[in-house]
């Protein structure tokens, strides 16, 4: 099957049905969704799409062909690329609709028990999944018609919820929050600007029926413009609404609070105890502490009192009587102790050139 076979020309085959009030359902109803709450980049990135889709707006009001991201460039460049360009455009909305119904899913599984177990989805959550592609796919097939009227009502659908969010959050909003704004300069808000252009996409959604628009050269640059100041509006209120009610401290992240609003301060992960941690939520019941020395000696600096296999009890009873100097083996021993009395059976503290033959090194048994 050739290119030129497979870029049929698409036209108007359900009649002008979409006007203003649609193609903006359409339009903001594809891009919120996944919305990232960075105050300065939602407005920066705004910017930069409403540049875009005002390029997307005065080509498909030009060009009033269905299609957008296919039948624009293939009328620009030719049928191989249009034939790329629509592959392309088909496996993103694939993929992309496959990837929206599983969070769905997942989420309502919350709610609902037996949809999923995590992350994955349960025989139930598939069956379901489907039952919504269907029904999906049942409202395009119905004609353009329906699928406005659908975009309209769930695009209020998520825009209420997020409305009541800002207000609940405007009423214990804390304008210490902002202080200092832009803690990491223009470079940290560059970032999350590219990172940020992710929560627009769907904005291309506005000129893929432009052959199904009334009056196509007025009604798709205006929805295009009132697509993008509503979606910047929308994610403007909810991150500075997030900001404000945001309990820093209250999500164990260290700050103080001063006259001049939250500032972080340094800490400290201790990476023995974190590993001990870890090796008991996997149900381990050994533990390897890899260290610089080969032995655990209860003098170290004279090389005395080497220890090679000691049960747990004596092992605590050291920890407890000897004064192991900060910045030495103690922190070892103490996620040693910490392993076995949280279940663990056995640890192995021992220097990178024995771990081939660890029972050289010291081992602490419960």
């Amino acid at each position: 099957m050739t290119a030129r076979s497979m870029c049929i020309t698409m036209h108007n085959i359900s009649g002008t049905d979409i006007g203003l009030i649609g193609l903006i359902g359409i339009g903001v109803g594809g891009i919120i969704g996944s919305g990232i709450f960075a105050l300065p980049a939602i407005m920066g990135a705004g910017i930069i799409i409403m540049i875009l889709g005002l390029i997307y707006a005065e080509l498909g009001s030009t060009y009033t062909m269905t299609g957008g991201p296919y039948s624009l460039p293939r009328k620009a460049l030719g049928n191989d690329t249009g034939f790329v360009l629509g592959w392309g455009y088909f496996i993103y909305a694939f993929t992309g609709t496959a990837a929206i119904i599983d969070i769905f899913i997942t989420y309502t599984g919350y709610y609902v028990p037996g949809l999923s177990v995590g992350l994955v989805l349960t025989p139930l959550g598939i069956a379901i999944s489907l039952i919504a592609l269907a029904v999906f796919t049942v409202i395009n097939i119905l004609g353009v018609k329906f699928g406005t009227i659908f975009s309209i009502v769930t695009t209020f659908g998520k825009i209420v919820p997020l409305v009541i969010f800002a207000i609940v959050g405007f009423v214990v909003f804390k304008i210490a929050n902002f202080k200092p704004f832009l803690p990491f300069g223009l470079g940290g808000l560059g970032l999350a600007m590219a990172l940020d252009f992710f929560a627009y996409t769907g904005f291309e959604g506005v000129v893929i029926p432009s052959g199904e628009v009334k009056n196509p050269a007025k009604t798709i640059p205006r929805a295009m413009i009132f697509t993008v100041i509503i979606v910047v509006a929308v994610y403007a209120i909810l991150s500075i609404a997030f900001t404000g009610m945001f309990n820093w401290s209250g999500a164990g992240i260290p700050v103080t609070d001063n006259q001049n609003g939250y500032n972080g301060f340094d800490g400290v992960i201790d990476k023995d105890l974190s590993s001990s941690l870890l090796a008991t939520s996997i149900g381990a019941s050994e533990f390897i502490i890899i260290t610089d020395v080969d032995n655990v000696y209860l003098d170290y600096k004279n090389k005395k009192g080497k220890i090679n296999r000691i049960k747990y009890d004596e092992m605590l009873d050291y920890y407890n009587k000897i004064n192991f100097e900060e910045g030495t083996i103690k922190p070892k021993i103490l996620a040693s102790l910490r392993f076995i009395e949280n279940g663990g059976t056995r640890v192995y503290i021992t220097s990178i050139k024995n771990i081939g033959s660890i029972d050289t090194g010291t081992v602490i048994e419960k």
